[in-house]
């Protein structure tokens, strides 16, 4: 059995310190994976996003294996400025010093994990993308792999933003689908975790026929709730 530690978008908060006391008090977790949206407030200045994005990369560091650090697309705008899509909470003044770290400690994010047939991703993985991307069946033991292989070659697919999100496309990327969208267009025989899209309170999709088996859980109410979603697999 393993305890795996979602923790929702951050955005300069440095609350994910006491969800993890909370979670470790009787039972060590295995894996803690943060969604993405580490920085961008309309609650926090610059110096306290600064500070409590570095202080997440140093835990990264300290647990290099049990901490995963997921993209997000407040995220990778200041990774790569020449993309077309600016997001709410944009920061011109923190971008210089928000570009140095992030490409400075590339190499500690990635855009997915996976383990088993649960797939973390910050907005989650639409069968129109699944598609665009020249996927099949045969490809969700490794999908978390391809992913990233696509994010590292920059595939278009990866940043397209859907209608819901003012984009062009029936469905956002793994960055930027919509929880809409996500529901409407869901991957067969996958249970994703996503954030990206703000709710009050930890929410579940899921549909087990002979046709259809997806479960699909938005935790991106961190802020409100002070929470994060345990899975025991």
């Amino acid at each position: 059995m393993k305890r795996i530690l979602a923790i929702g978008d951050l955005h300069g908060s440095d609350l994910w310190k006491y969800v993890i006391l909370h979670y470790e008090q009787d039972q060590p977790l295995d894996q803690i994976i943060f969604m993405g949206d580490y920085v961008d407030s309309f609650h926090f200045d610059n110096i306290t996003i600064l500070h409590n994005l570095n202080n997440l990369i140093q835990y990264k560091k300290e647990n290099m294996d049990k901490v995963i650090l997921l993209w997000g697309n407040h995220d990778i705008q200041y990774l790569m400025p020449d993309l077309k899509y600016r997001c709410s909470g944009f920061r011109v003044e923190a971008y210089p010093a928000l570009y140095s770290i992030f490409n400075e400690h590339y190499d500690l994010f990635e855009l997915a994990y996976q383990y088993k047939n649960y797939l973390f991703t910050h907005g989650g993985l639409s069968t129109y993308i699944f598609k665009e991307l020249k996927l099949t069946k045969e490809d969700l033991p490794n999908l978390a792999e391809c992913l990233n292989m696509a994010f590292k070659y920059r595939d278009d697919n990866i940043f397209k933003v859907g209608v819901r999100r003012s984009g062009w496309y029936r469905t956002g990327g793994p960055l930027w689908c919509d929880k809409h969208e996500l529901e409407a267009y869901p991957v067969n025989n996958l249970y994703q975790i996503v954030g990206h899209t703000a709710i009050k309170n930890i929410k579940i999709h899921e549909k087990h026929t002979s046709q259809m088996d997806f479960k699909l859980y938005f935790i991106d109410c961190l802020a409100p709730t002070g929470d994060g979603l345990l899975i025991e697999i």
